[in-house]
């Protein structure tokens, strides 16, 4: 018994692979939004952390490193605005909502992952995108079967047995498919693996992020299928391929944009960029024709945005506090009369309009630290997996508080610590 121990609690390989194990099982879970079941796993990860030899030490280096300290100094700036928040509660529930932005770079940072390792989490990753958006296409197929309403084929519909949101499931499945180029590029193809990948699992994730139709991870995912073809048309030279996809991506799109015509409805109410705060509370989405006189999400982000900014030049230098912010945007909402926003009560819709609200422009000033520092230090050592990675998340958060809810801040934090640290 007391080899057993030992082997596991001292020997360094044994310790790789009860974290490769207990991060695997995370993402299994935390990918269905298993939350309870994975925050147990979560707790045993802390309790094995906790046990890494020369514990102390090791946190202290990484408090005296840069790159630690940067992607570390939001939080801390998020727990110094609770000293000026009126509304404790509220501000130590967010806090703990945001924890993910400490607690996993402080995991991160202080154990040894290899290449392999990581590798093997990216997959596991991959895979569990699989599952879930198979199991949600196949219900929703049923659905869809049963009622004969298309509209279970679409957005948040296809997430209902997991009670997922499409635009946060489209964020998973873009990297996704950023860590399936990564993965594909840095193999020989030939693997029967990373074939299934490239085409099997990349064509079935382009297909989802078609119905989950999200705006932006459509763009996103525009952007990834170019970097594809670079990869394979200028540096791999397989022209064949190459222009293979191409053709059959002009094909299947045109197909999609045929039989699935609502992705595309999404992008027509681009068109009407006009709001009335007083407007009746009705959201267009892509199920009818009607959205000239409805919200849209851009209108809706756009009088979010407007409503944030105008608290944001009260306050711009420290802001609200943490636990003050939304409370504050309710009253906006309030006295502009956006029924809309008050039924809600949404957030700013904008990761870095909410940071510069909530913490001030040093709160605003951390985040680009945030992004900026371990994006410099990435591109030294020619981390590119990473600055995609990081790239995605960024243009996500001009239109969603990513950190505002546990899907977006535990995706980002342990994702963007795996990668920052063990790249």
């Amino acid at each position: 018994m007391k080899a057993i121990v030992k082997a596991y609690f001292f020997d360094p390989v044994q310790r790789e692979r009860v974290y490769c194990i207990l991060l695997q099982l995370f993402l299994l879970l935390y990918i269905p939004l298993l939350s309870k079941l994975a925050n147990i796993v979560l707790g045993g990860l802390i309790v094995f952390w906790l046990t890494e030899p020369n514990l102390w030490r090791k946190i202290t280096r990484a408090f005296r490193n840069r790159l630690f300290l940067s992607v570390v100094l939001l939080y801390i700036i998020h727990v110094i605005s609770l000293l000026y928040s009126t509304d404790l509660f509220e501000g130590i529930k967010r806090l703990e909502t945001r924890l993910g932005l400490f607690a996993f770079p402080l995991i991160m940072g202080t154990i040894v992952l290899t290449p392999r390792t990581v590798q093997t989490i990216l997959k596991t990753f991959i895979w569990g995108c699989a599952l879930v958006g198979a199991v949600g296409l196949i219900n929703s197929i049923f659905l869809f079967t049963q009622t004969g309403e298309s509209v279970y084929l679409y957005s948040d519909n296809l997430l209902i047995l997991t009670s997922g949101q499409a635009i946060y499931f489209a964020l998973y499945l873009n990297v996704a498919i950023l860590f399936i180029i990564f993965l594909c590029v840095t193999a020989d193809l030939r693997q029967p693996e990373r074939r299934a990948l490239l085409f099997l699992v990349l064509p079935f994730f382009t297909v989802m992020i078609f119905l989950l139709a999200g705006r932006i991870s459509l763009a996103i995912l525009a952007l990834l299928v170019v970097i594809v073809l670079i990869i394979l048309i200028v540096k791999r030279k397989m022209y064949r391929l190459g222009f293979g996809m191409i053709a059959v991506g002009v094909v299947v799109g045109m197909l999609m944009a045929s039989y699935f015509p609502k992705t595309i409805n999404r992008f027509k109410a681009l068109t009407n960029l006009e709001f009335d705060y007083s407007a009746p509370a009705e959201v267009y989405h892509f199920n009818d024709e009607a959205y000239q006189n409805k919200w849209n999400g851009l209108t809706i982000r756009l009088a979010l945005w407007s409503c944030t900014w105008e608290l944001i030049k009260q306050r711009p230098l420290w802001g609200t506090g943490i636990g003050d912010f939304m409370s504050e945007l309710r009253q906006k909402y309030k006295e502009k009369d956006f029924k809309l926003g008050v039924a809600r009560s949404f957030n700013p819709h904008n990761q870095y309009l909410q940071v510069w609200l909530a913490l001030g422009v040093f709160g605003l000033l951390s985040l680009f630290i945030f992004l900026i520092y371990p994006a410099v230090h990435a591109g030294r050592q020619r981390n590119y997996l990473y600055l995609f990675f990081l790239l995605i998340v960024s243009v996500n958060m001009l239109t969603e508080d990513v950190f505002a809810v546990y899907r977006g801040v535990v995706f980002f934090s342990l994702l963007n610590s795996l990668l920052l640290f063990h790249p």
